[in-house]
Formats: C-alpha cells, structure tokens, sequence
C-alpha cells in the first residue's frame, strides 16, 4: 500500500511538471542518498524506488557528488549536485 503511495505521488508530480515542460524547471523532491551512496531516502526516512518508471535513463549517476533528488521536466527522477537550488513542491512543517 506504501509503494503505491510513493508511485501515485511520482505520476502526479510528473502530470505537473510535464505540463511545464516548455519551462525545462526541474523541482527538489526532498529525497537523498548523502549518508550512504546509492541508498536514496525521502526526508521522512522511508525509501525511494529506484529504476524504471520513475527514474531517467541512466540515473542515478552523480556518484559522490549528486545527492538530492529532483523530478525533471520529463517528470522522472534524477540525482542532483546540493549547490543547485531549485524549487520545491511542497513544505513540511
């Protein structure tokens, strides 16, 4: 039931940013793997799916250096460099 959750949000996300795609704006998800490479966790420490559908070809690929999670403008995933500010979707309190 968690997984289908987390793959809702992700179709929903990607509805979103695809209809900004003219735009190119990429948006933090507020998911990581800074504390253990290749291990992606959302903030709240529950897991990231990784691999197809939800990822871009050939991510994640940052190695040490990307390690924030975006959704693209093709509305899949990608790992990012944490110098690279982009906007969020939504606050936690």
């Amino acid at each position: 039931m968690k997984t289908c959750g987390v793959a809702l949000l992700v179709v929903v996300l990607a509805i979103m940013v695809s209809a900004e795609e003219e735009s190119n704006k990429s948006y933090w998800l507020g998911g990581t793997d800074f504390f253990e490479e290749d291990n992606w966790f959302w903030l709240n420490k529950k897991k990231v799916l990784t691999g197809a559908p939800f990822w871009e070809p050939g991510q994640p690929d940052g190695g040490l250096k990307e390690n924030n999670l975006i959704i693209n403008h093709h509305g899949h995933l990608e790992d990012r460099d944490p110098s690279e500010l982009h906007p969020f979707i939504c606050q936690l309190k």
